[in-house]
C-alpha cells in the first residue's frame, strides 16, 4: 500500500478525472499548442486554462517550451506512465469522435481560426 503513495498513478488518474483536463490532453495529443490557441479552441478563459495546465504539468503529463513570447505546451511522451496509457487515450478519443454527430459550421470556423496560429 505504501508504494501507491509514491506512485505516479494516483496523480495521473486524478488529472484524467476532470473533463476540462481531458479536453486539453485531447487537443495536445496530436501537436503542441500555445495558450492562446487552446483558449480559442476550447472556449476557456486564460486563468482557468492556466490552472489546468499547471495541474497537468505537476502530474507530469505536459510540458511547456518558451518560443518567443509564447509557451508551446505538448504531451510529455517520455513520461513512462503517459507512454503506457497513450495508445488507450488515442483509441478512446478516436472512438468518442466517431460517436459524435457530423461537424457543424461552427466546427469548421473553429478549425479555420486555429489555422491562423499555425
Amino acid at each position: 500500500m505504501n508504494d501507491m503513495l509514491t506512485s505516479p498513478l494516483p496523480e495521473f488518474f486524478k488529472a484524467l478525472s476532470e473533463p476540462t483536463r481531458l479536453r486539453i490532453l485531447r487537443l495536445l495529443i496530436d501537436q503542441p499548442h500555445c495558450v492562446c490557441e487552446m483558449e480559442e479552441a476550447l472556449g476557456l478563459p486564460q486563468p482557468l486554462l492556466s490552472r489546468h495546465l499547471a495541474f497537468l504539468r505537476h502530474a507530469g503529463l505536459v510540458e511547456g517550451r518558451r518560443e518567443g513570447v509564447r509557451v508551446q505546451y505538448r504531451l510529455r511522451e517520455n513520461d513512462a506512465t503517459l507512454r503506457t496509457f497513450l495508445p488507450a487515450l488515442r483509441r478512446a478519443f478516436a472512438a468518442e469522435e466517431q460517436s459524435m454527430p457530423a461537424p457543424s459550421n461552427s466546427d469548421a470556423l473553429l478549425e479555420a481560426s486555429l489555422g491562423r496560429f499555425r
